[in-house]
């Protein structure tokens, strides 16, 4: 048994919005949709967030997951929209953005900030391809991962207090 805090919630919704990342940049791939940001010869990057995919699927940390889990910890969903929010912050409607480098951000913050799920991911390795290519500002997904990690520890969640009335015994 284990004991599920807010601190591990927010990990796992963390987890979530990136699977789901993942899982739509697969799409837009199958469907050559998108621009192609780096010339990834030996599939270095892909395969890195193919990893993390598997390893956030083998944590049971998936959407669907935490749809299950939002039954009995309704916080999750402020914790996933907080995510979601901030990204949105830094990138604007319209503008151009690597979905890849936010994941491998994020996580990568995570990771330093000691959750250890992923610490054989070589993140520096995959960030690095992307300031190589000089087509990405690496510093604005650095900073989006960094305003991701504080954004979700400054958030607060009470549970609400059960306003049912008892009833009087007659």
């Amino acid at each position: 048994m284990f004991l599920i805090d807010n601190r591990r919630l927010k990990f796992m919704s963390v987890c979530a919005y990136m699977h789901n990342e993942i899982l739509i940049v697969e799409e837009a791939e199958k469907e050559n949709k998108g621009e192609k940001v780096i010339e990834d010869k030996d599939n270095f990057v892909r395969n890195t967030l193919l990893s993390i995919k598997s390893i956030v699927e083998e944590q049971h940390y998936t959407y669907d997951d935490m749809l299950i889990l939002y039954v009995r910890f309704p916080q999750i969903k402020k914790f996933y929209d907080s995510i979601s929010q901030t990204i949105k912050r830094h990138v604007k409607a319209g503008e151009g953005w690597v979905p890849a480098l936010v994941i491998l951000s994020v996580l990568q913050e995570f990771t330093l900030r000691g959750y250890k799920q992923f610490e054989f991911i070589p993140f520096t390795d995959a960030i690095d391809k992307f300031i190589l290519s000089k087509k990405a500002n690496s510093s604005k997904y650095l900073k989006v991962a960094g305003d991701v990690y504080e954004s979700l520890t400054k958030l607060q969640y009470k549970r609400p207090k059960n306003n049912k009335k008892k009833r009087k015994n007659k």
